[in-house]
């Protein structure tokens, strides 16, 4: 296996970045627009549990128009007080954009979270919960009292709307592992929060923060996976 010094691995994404930042730049932008949306913290919560174990089955359900139909607003219906009712919908909805190998795992856990949506009274409750935190970490702990929600999902739903809290964290999933385990000197995968502090310091000497050395390694790997070997 082919390893790089933590200097030649600054230099291959230093490379990357400068033909990337405008991308960057965009998709950031773009999330922080998701904020401004009515049932933002909703959708944010179905599409982490949809691409629970990949993507291809929630993008084919977002290809047929699939996003209007989880939508807060769709589910609930006339009748927004039979939480029941809307609960059944979605289940029936989950089997067309839950990755079918875990989605024993991904259903309850989503309709959990539906009814505990429901129950301090929708997404924009929620999102006022979720826009009241200062501090990152009191975030990400209430962020993961939610059932499968860990250390990546809880920062990735927060980079995915460009929360400002977030900012300086990393959400390492296999990619981004793979990446940092060619990287000579790289701490382990344990403790997660070990290896974000480091890579927190290579977007340090990028000159950017945790935000876009996330998106650049998840955006990139194929390039930088193969400018390391």
């Amino acid at each position: 296996m082919t390893m790089v010094s933590e200097a030649a691995f600054i230099e291959i994404l230093r490379d990357m970045l400068d033909g990337d930042r405008a991308r960057l730049t965009a998709q950031f932008e773009a999330g922080a627009r998701l904020r401004e949306r009515d049932g933002w913290a909703w959708d944010v919560f179905v599409q982490s549990y949809a691409t629970n174990g990949g993507v291809r089955v929630w993008n084919g359900f977002l290809a047929e128009g699939g996003a209007a139909l989880v939508r807060w607003d769709a589910l609930l219906g006339e009748d927004p007080a039979n939480v029941e009712a809307a609960a059944v919908r979605l289940e029936a909805l989950s089997h067309r954009f839950l990755t079918p190998r875990w989605a024993d795992r991904t259903r309850p856990a989503l309709l959990t979270t539906f009814r505990r949506f429901h129950a301090v009274g929708g997404p924009d409750r929620m999102a006022r919960t979720w826009n009241g935190y200062d501090q990152p970490d009191t975030l990400l702990r209430w962020l993961k009292t939610f059932p499968m929600i860990g250390d990546k999902y809880a920062r990735n739903m927060c980079m995915d709307v460009s929360h400002p809290l977030i900012l300086d964290h990393i959400a390492l999933d296999h990619r981004i592992h793979a990446l940092c385990d060619l990287v000579e000197g790289a701490p382990p995968r344990i403790p997660y929060r070990r290896r974000e502090g480091w890579l927190r310091g290579v977007a340090g000497a990028l000159g950017i923060n945790g935000w876009y050395l996330d998106r650049l390694l998840f955006g990139r790997f194929e390039e930088i996976r193969a400018a390391i070997s």
